[in-house]
């Protein structure tokens, strides 16, 4: 019967995307290497060496005694584990199934392939996170708490989870900072049903005391039980307010990056969502605004928002195809069959689409050859000037030395109002100040990325390459277009030697200096 042919169609095209999805998420959590890994790794070490999470930096020489306050502090040491004892495979499974473990559960539950498009061209928006960041734990986590918090099925077993999830914020909060975006998300629906309780009946106290309310004020308690206490809901407030963060790439807006998945994923998701208003719960449709417009201000947030707007646009798709299902059904069978057809061929345009993609071709390696160059030069008087995305593994490399910047400090500032980040991106974008940057710092040495537009050796702001002339100006008038190759010539006309070049870095030394002899 047709029933059983379409049923059979959209299985088999559920175990193309299912496959096609696993095999690029496996193949880039295997295959890129987060240029934060390496402080990472290192700051797991402190922590199994000193049997306590680090409260001083040790790799910063522009500001010294920085306090540090690594919210990562208990994932890092079990990756430290996992690299030194040799089970860092398990690591590389354990974060392969935290970013893959929820687009499984959507392919599953789809039930047509126009559902199963969206779940693909949202799979493709969160790509960025995939690898062993930390990021795609709390990817993971984010999930089970929209599952037990709003999704149907789970309404039997959420008084039960209620009295589990303070351990979950606990363990969440020594893992990642991300479990603020899951209190915020419970604040939000929790008030929804709140509002929706007094909407119903008049207000009474005991809609304030109940076993959730209870349940959402020890998960803040339970965030407290970490190293820093309170310190740590300070320097994440300190961190993602900073207006330096604008200068890295993934705290800038997405659309200055913009890319096809994107498009497809916001434009048709709105349209689909505006149209059954309405229909849809405000427990879904809250949340998803909300992350909408975080997500608008930071791609960081791109996990988040898809999460909470995928149920919502799921629901959509299956009450307008419960009321269009009579209309196509008294189509002629060549309109009817392309109808029903559209949005698999979408799906498998997509799907090759993703598999071009520059982050399975091109998966980002730190230089790791340049980087063991450069300290191997002697330079005891003088500093090093670093590549923002190279400071990390400069520091899992050799970590009694010190770097200019990595990604733990953009935020940092010294009581003299000394900023690492702030000199970092003045002299990018106006390559002009070496001279002023460098003798401040003591600096005769430079190590920066070859290839100035890779997303990854340069987190930096820049623009990108757009389909549009007119798009690219109007990104512009948010974010400069600072080049590292800009540096690079400028030094070199200033006299720099180059003693280190290949593909992905290149080492200056200072002109007139007796470390251009090494060369």
């Amino acid at each position: 019967s047709n029933a059983m042919i379409s049923a059979r169609f959209l299985l088999a095209l559920k175990l193309i995307t299912l496959i096609f999805f696993l095999f690029v998420f496996a193949y880039k959590t295997a295959t890129f290497v987060d240029p934060d890994l390496g402080w990472h790794l290192r700051a797991g070490e402190i922590v199994a060496q000193t049997g306590q999470a680090p409260m001083i930096d040790p790799w910063n020489y522009v500001i010294n005694d920085q306090e540090w306050i690594d919210h990562e502090w208990l994932l890092d040491l079990f990756l430290w584990n996992a690299w030194i004892k040799g089970y860092w495979p398990i690591a590389l499974l354990l974060f392969f199934l935290f970013a893959f473990s929820p687009i499984v559960t959507w392919i599953l539950r789809t039930r047509s392939s126009l559902q199963l498009l969206f779940v693909a061209v949202g799979a493709s928006v969160i790509w960025p996170i995939i690898g062993v960041r930390p990021q795609a734990l709390s990817f993971l986590f984010f999930f089970i708490l929209y599952e037990l918090l709003v999704s149907e099925w789970s309404i039997k077993i959420r008084k039960i989870a209620f009295f589990f999830l303070p351990i979950l914020f606990a363990l969440w909060a020594n893992l990642h900072a991300g479990f603020v975006a899951g209190l915020a998300f419970w604040v939000i629906v929790f008030f929804i049903q709140l509002y929706e309780k007094i909407r119903a009946t008049k207000f009474t106290f005991r809609y304030l005391v109940n076993i959730e309310s209870a349940s959402l004020l020890f998960s803040f308690i339970a965030t407290l039980f970490t190293p820093y206490h309170l310190t740590l809901w300070r320097e994440i407030i300190t961190s993602t307010t900073s207006p330096l963060i604008a200068y890295v790439a993934e705290w800038q807006m997405p659309l200055s990056r913009l890319d096809v998945p994107l498009i497809i994923f916001l434009g048709a998701g709105a349209a689909l969502i505006f149209a059954s208003r309405k229909m849809l719960p405000l427990r879904e449709v809250i949340p998803m605004i909300f992350f909408f417009v975080s997500y608008m201000q930071h791609a960081r947030m791109a996990p988040f928002f898809f999460i909470t707007a995928l149920p919502p646009i799921q629901r959509t798709l299956v009450l307008l195809s419960n009321n269009t299902q009579i209309l196509i059904k008294e189509l002629p069978s060549p309109h009817k069959h392309l109808i029903v057809l559209a949005p698999s061929l979408l799906l498998l345009a997509m799907l090759a689409y993703n598999g071009t993609s520059s982050m399975l071709r091109e998966p980002y390696e730190p230089p790791y050859e340049a980087i063991r160059a450069v300290q191997s030069i002697p330079h005891e008087s003088c500093n090093v000037f670093n590549d923002y995305g190279f400071g990390g593994w400069m520091i899992f490399e050799n970590p009694n030395a010190k770097v200019f910047i990595d990604g733990r400090s953009p935020h940092w500032k010294a009581e003299d109002g000394t900023s690492p980040f702030a000199d970092y991106v003045e002299l990018i974008k106006k390559p002009d100040t070496w001279n002023t940057v460098f003798e401040k710092h003591h600096i005769c040495i430079v190590i920066l990325a070859s290839e100035p537009d890779n997303e990854y050796a340069n987190d930096i702001s820049k623009t990108p390459s757009l389909w549009m002339n007119t798009f690219t100006k109007l990104a512009n008038l948010f974010y400069p277009s600072p080049s590292h190759a800009q540096l690079s010539a400028t030094l070199k006309d200033a006299g720099w030697c180059t003693v280190y070049s290949d593909s992905k870095a290149i080492i200056l030394l200072k002109p007139g200096s007796p470390l251009c002899a090494y060369k």
